[in-house]
């Protein structure tokens, strides 16, 4: 009798082991790809384009978080030089008023905003050729601005801690011989050194004395932009630049003229000292002697990288105040 019960287990256990094997396993979780890391370049990119779209709003105040509180400044009047955010924001503000008031239309339409990226990815620089439309009663007006700019990465946020905004001017009215009288001389920037940057200011200098250093140290990246004070001087590139002049040192070393900081300087390194910045106004002087003549003043903003242990011009930009 009781092998009777115990053959039914065997069967009743038996049976139970067979469906549990015949179940399948519960396939293992998906092993999720964490997220690429962001591109700083186009952080970057977003950053500038940012910026574009709340000023044409005609309310300035939203891009406070995306400026540094000592940012260097420069705008298209001789007045136009800030060392602090506040100052920087108040003045767009009341340029931007009408646009506010939704009289006037403001549209900047951005070029392609190049980026270059230290190393270390803490700091960058950008330039832009953005077009800019004016539109006042049914009439519109249209530039073709000049934008460079330095910006540093803090706390995983990106900012603008430098920015230079211009129109060019051609030659033949900086040249001409009434010009120094036609343009006003642009306000001076704040004298300040930030750590350790003195030896961006020194480099500075010499690329100013000295063209053949500015052609050796300027770095060969194809981010590299150089602006002049002309709507046609524009370099990009640092290799395509060193091409271009490097068969005409001669030539240029021949001229007689002299190209000098004149008044204050202001310099900055980023964090992680990847890129710096300075900035100062300059002035030309052609020939010697009476026949010299003397171009007005004009706003300069450069950067460094660096560069297996040197600094390196990445990026400069010239321009004249306009009134």
């Amino acid at each position: 009798m009781l092998a009777e019960p115990l053959s039914r287990l065997r069967e009743v256990t038996l049976l139970v082991a067979l469906v549990l094997c015949g179940c399948p396993k519960a396939p293992p979780p998906k092993k999720v790809a964490p997220p690429p890391p962001p591109d700083p370049k186009a952080e970057v990119r977003e950053l500038v384009k940012t910026v574009y779209s709340t000023l044409e709003t005609g309310d300035p105040d939203p891009i406070k978080t995306l400026i540094a509180p000592d940012v260097m400044a420069y705008g298209l009047g001789p007045s136009d030089t800030f060392a602090q955010r506040d100052p920087l924001i108040n003045f767009a503000r009341q340029e931007l008023l009408s646009i506010s008031l939704e009289s006037e239309v403001l549209r900047i339409r951005s070029g392609r905003v190049d980026v270059g990226i230290a190393l270390g990815e803490q700091s960058a620089w950008f330039w832009d050729l953005p077009r800019v439309e004016y539109e006042k009663k049914g009439k519109t007006t249209t530039w073709l601005a000049r934008v460079t700019g330095h910006a540093v990465k803090l706390d995983g946020q990106w900012s603008i801690d430098a920015v230079h905004v211009s129109l060019g001017v051609p030659d033949e009215k900086i040249y001409a011989p009434d010009a120094a009288k036609k343009y006003l001389p642009p306000a001076d920037v704040l004298a300040e050194r930030g750590k350790d940057s003195d030896e961006l200011v020194g480099l500075a200098r010499r690329i100013l004395d000295d063209v053949v250093v500015k052609v050796d140290r300027t770095s060969e990246r194809p981010e590299v932009v150089l602006l002049g004070t002309g709507p046609g001087e524009l370099f990009e590139g640092g290799k395509a630049f060193k091409d271009l002049v490097k068969p005409k040192l001669n030539e240029i070393k021949k001229a007689v003229f002299s190209y000098k900081v004149d008044g204050p300087i202001r310099s900055r390194l980023a964090p992680g000292q990847g890129t710096g910045w300075v900035a100062a106004n300059v002035v030309l002087r052609l020939g010697a002697g009476k026949k010299q003549q003397v171009l007005p003043p004009c706003r300069v903003l450069w950067v460094f990288a660096e560069e297996k242990g040197l600094w390196n011009l990445v990026s400069e930009h010239q321009s004249l105040a306009l009134k």
